[in-house]
């Protein structure tokens, strides 16, 4: 039976734990402990999905909490990709209480765009980047 994937806000989070998972990624496997200290750090909310004691996914935004937030970082382990994990993680971030009034989410992919158009963000080409827009419609009362 699959363990159930627990999310968690905390940044409370091992640095050693994301670096590892930061190893999987292209753009982030360089990353040093240090760096990946301040990230956490300095990051204004962190997300990450935890299947048991592993590291699963991880994302983290910089945001105003009013207008803008910039979702940086996301990765999934690729043990669990294509099981709808990325999914949940960003499902997770968009739907956070203190991003719930935030109206436009913005994020750079290089490869993963297919993937967040699927979730409603929209894409706009510049100097081999896909960059990314998610517009949060508005709910009438």
């Amino acid at each position: 039976m699959k363990t159930p994937l627990r999310f968690s806000d905390s940044r409370e989070i091992d640095p050693k734990a994301v670096l590892a998972l930061y190893r999987y990624a292209d753009w982030s496997k360089d990353r040093t402990l240090e760096e990946t200290q301040q990230v956490l750090s300095q990051s204004s909310l962190v997300f990450s999905l935890w299947e048991g004691p592993r590291l699963v996914a991880f994302g983290r935004v910089l945001t105003d909490f009013i207008f803008r937030a910039a979702v940086y970082d996301v990765i999934v382990h690729p043990d669990v990709q294509k099981q709808g994990v990325g999914r949940a993680l960003i499902y997770k971030i968009l739907t956070h209480p203190s991003l719930k009034k935030v109206p436009v989410f913005y994020l750079l992919t290089r490869d993963k765009r297919p993937f967040y158009e699927k979730l409603g963000f929209v894409t706009t080409e510049e100097e081999g980047y896909s960059s990314m827009i998610f517009v949060r419609k508005e709910t009438k009362p």
